[in-house]
């Protein structure tokens, strides 16, 4: 599964990490035959969709791939454009967009061209579960529309936020992940309450054996398959499979409310964050922007500091802004240049984030100081006052500061962009939990 926040184009809904948790009586057969695929897909297709409670699709189309057409896929899925580069300059993916996607080869189903993917090359024994997971992503699609659910366009346009789309995709995939155990569990023992939490549990965790702190990628498809599960099985062992088609109706809003679903059922929404543009800021123009989300601030954290407090400096999430600023013009080559030569940046991220309370703010302040050292390799930065953190090298400024409910946040920047750094805050940011709390569903 691609990343959505960082290639806006439709992600392939590729399988779950392999789980050795179904039992699918599908022959192996090397090299795969067209009418084995399709009679075992067919078959397959039934099971999956009388598990879930749907019409069988109809429009199910299998194919045979060759590892350079999942190549082909991957690479025609990749956006190099602003969106990436945001989240390059936020440290999170390398500067190659396509190092950024932990993809296996698996079979997948693509929403757009109602089609199945299978590799050729591997046994259908060996794709039993990639190959249910699939079909579980067409029966909900061809019931709810996943594109439609997604607000992704014929040209790949997002009509969602990353962190939105995110929270989704959990659905999607929790969803189809479910189906699928389902299906060939009849009964029961893998779809209990403490079967599929350690299920969840381990999706969770493995990240295609990264641990998610590395990979962003790998942290998005360990949120969408492992929480993503947790959040839909919560409904589903206490409900029948109507109520987890009312999360197609009602989504979660964002990954916080999947991190924590009774932020869900409390509608707590994400707050809204300023979008204007500093007075500090005038010589530079915002090309992207995105909204990284609880999960998006937890991976950033945990490039510096341990996967327990980034995710408990994270937990305070309330609303997010990161954009990407480019200059209005080209400087010259010695304009800005830094006492060691090193020439002024050309772009650089502004960061907006605001959260539950003070308490929450400083929290993430204190989390945030060492990640800005290590970005800008400067062990000498002070990082005792978390109120303002400055962090040079390589001729830019990692920054932030913190007042009330509010954190800013300057990545890469010039100095002479340090001023914006105090416009990035509100001029008041109290305590938000209650202005968040909402009572009407989720749009």
């Amino acid at each position: 599964m691609n990343p959505a926040p960082i290639y806006p184009k439709l992600p392939r809904m590729a399988a779950a990490p392999a789980t050795a948790v179904l039992a699918l009586a599908v022959a192996a057969v090397a090299p795969l035959a067209d009418g084995d695929l399709r009679v075992a897909v067919g078959k397959m297709a039934v099971a999956v969709a009388s598990a879930r409670h749907l019409p069988v699709p109809a429009a199910v189309a299998p194919r045979l791939v060759s590892r350079a057409d999942l190549r082909a896929m991957d690479e025609a899925a990749l956006n190099p454009g602003g969106a990436a580069q945001l989240y390059v300059r936020l440290g999170l993916v390398p500067d190659d967009p396509a190092a950024a996607s932990g993809e296996g080869a698996v079979a997948t189903y693509d929403p757009v061209t109602r089609r199945l993917s299978v590799p050729d090359w591997i046994p259908l024994a060996d794709q039993r579960e990639a190959l249910a997971h699939a079909l579980g992503h067409a029966v909900t699609d061809a019931r709810f529309g996943e594109r439609q659910f997604l607000r992704i366009d014929d040209e790949g346009r997002r009509g969602l936020d990353g962190d939105a789309t995110r929270a989704r995709l959990a659905v999607v995939e929790g969803d189809a992940t479910l189906a699928a155990v389902e299906a060939f569990d009849p009964r029961g023992a893998l779809t209990g309450v403490f079967a599929l939490r350690g299920l969840a549990e381990r999706l969770r965790a493995t990240g295609d054996g990264v641990p998610f702190s590395i990979s962003w990628a790998r942290a998005e498809a360990a949120f969408a398959h492992g929480d993503g599960l947790a959040f839909v099985a919560r409904v589903r062992t206490r409900a029948p499979w109507s109520a987890v088609d009312a999360l197609w109706a009602a989504p979660p809003r964002s990954s916080e409310q999947v991190l924590h679903p009774e932020k869900y059922d409390a509608r707590e929404a994400p707050m809204t964050v300023d979008a204007t543009a500093p007075p500090a800021l005038a010589a530079w123009r915002e090309v992207s922007a995105d909204v990284l989300g609880e999960l998006g601030v937890r991976a950033w954290l945990a490039r510096a500091v341990e996967p327990p407090r980034a995710e408990r400096a994270a937990a305070g999430w309330g609303g997010d802004r990161a954009a990407l600023f480019v200059a209005q013009e080209t400087p010259s080559p010695d304009a800005g240049a830094s006492d060691a030569g090193a020439p002024a940046p050309t772009s650089f991220v502004a960061w907006r984030t605001l959260w539950d309370d003070a308490a929450e703010a400083e929290d993430f302040a204190r989390a945030a100081a060492p990640v800005l050292a290590r970005l800008a390799n400067d062990p000498a930065a002070s990082l005792d006052d978390p109120h303002r953190v400055v962090a040079r090298g390589a001729g830019a400024v990692w920054a932030l500061a913190w007042r009330d409910a509010a954190v800013s946040l300057l990545l890469g920047a010039p100095e002479s962009a340090l001023p914006a750094l105090d416009e990035l805050l509100p001029r008041k940011a109290a305590s938000s939990r209650a202005a968040r709390v909402r009572q009407a569903a989720p749009k």
